[in-house]
């Protein structure tokens, strides 16, 4: 699931993107035509603008990165972007790029490339993060909060060390500055406009949320228990949002004022 700057989400699942009609209605449209084949069962999307937006081939192997106009559910024009890489997760970096995490490090561990879709190219950046793919996010000052699977610790790698490696050497995770250990897996991971650090994953009890401020995590349950949740966040109209998906396929939001 992903979010429009208006809020409405994107869902896709199984090859199948659907599009909510306005933000907090029950109602969705399918998108009209999909990525090739309804093959790409997305490994995530990400959102750079309500024209432009990217979803990950998915798969156990390497695969390509669709571009997409998210606001038209008739007309989204999906097209391959010539790339070909393990992808799990995905943010952009800018209008033209993107941080992809998968297994594209040493030895097929976890690691996180930068990824230009105007050049076609891609780079290992953060590389040996950890043995499993996990998940990571930027935050609204593009660093990244990296979690490590191995010990579901997560690190902040800062925008200016990004930069240098991108045209430079690759980081590692102990390159990262170490910010917190998690009591849950961290499969999916968001930052919210306050800065706190949203987590979830395989077989965690709900959201997890973890606040810088006060150095404490806290277990956020929305709906079901132990459900195998994905976690993103948004802001419309000032007002800050986290919202997410379970294994049920349900899909809800709330605010972050609301829920904290």
């Amino acid at each position: 699931v992903a979010n429009l700057p208006d809020g409405r989400y994107i869902f896709a699942n199984e090859g199948n993107y659907y599009l909510q009609n306005a933000f907090g209605s029950s109602s969705y449209t399918a998108y009209s035509n999909t990525a090739p084949g309804n093959s790409a069962d997305p490994s995530f999307i990400s959102v750079w603008d309500a024209t432009h937006a990217v979803a990950g081939g998915g798969g156990f192997g390497p695969s390509d990165l669709y571009s997409f106009n998210p606001s038209s559910a008739t007309a989204p024009s999906f097209a391959a972007n010539g790339l070909s890489l393990q992808n799990y997760s995905g943010v952009f970096r800018d209008a033209t790029s993107l941080y992809v995490g998968g297994g594209n490090g040493t030895d097929s561990t976890h690691a996180i490339s930068y990824v230009n879709l105007a050049t076609e190219t891609t780079k290992v950046i953060i590389d040996d993060i950890s043995t499993y793919s996990t998940g990571f996010a930027r935050d609204a000052a593009g660093n990244l909060y990296v979690g490590d699977n191995n010990n579901n610790s997560v690190y902040k790698f800062t925008a200016a060390q990004l930069s240098v490696a991108i045209s430079g050497t690759p980081l590692n995770i102990a390159d990262g500055t170490f910010v917190y250990q998690s009591i849950n897996s961290l499969g999916s991971m968001a930052v919210d406009a306050s800065g706190r650090i949203w987590s979830a994953g395989f077989l965690a009890n709900g959201l997890q949320l973890y606040d810088p401020a006060f150095n404490t995590e806290t277990t956020v349950i929305p709906g079901l228990t132990n459900a195998n949740y994905t976690v993103t966040t948004f802001s419309v109209g000032g007002q800050a949002y986290v919202a997410y998906t379970d294994e049920a396929n349900q899909i809800g939001r709330a605010s972050c004022r609301e829920r904290v």
